[in-house]
């Protein structure tokens, strides 16, 4: 199920301009957090978008 729910969450988060980034180019404040490190799997999705 949760593959699932990320794929769904990706296809309707595309849809509004972000992209597919890899992991290790997230920024410095957003990899340090307790949520990207512990609570989100190494294999979740990470996107962006540019503002």
């Amino acid at each position: 199920m949760q593959a699932t729910i990320k794929a769904l969450e990706i296809d309707g988060q595309a849809q509004r301009c972000y992209h597919l980034s890899e992991r290790a180019t997230a920024p410095l404040a957003i990899a340090a957090t307790r949520q990207f490190n512990g609570f989100c799997p190494s294999s979740a999705a990470f996107m962006r978008k540019r503002l």
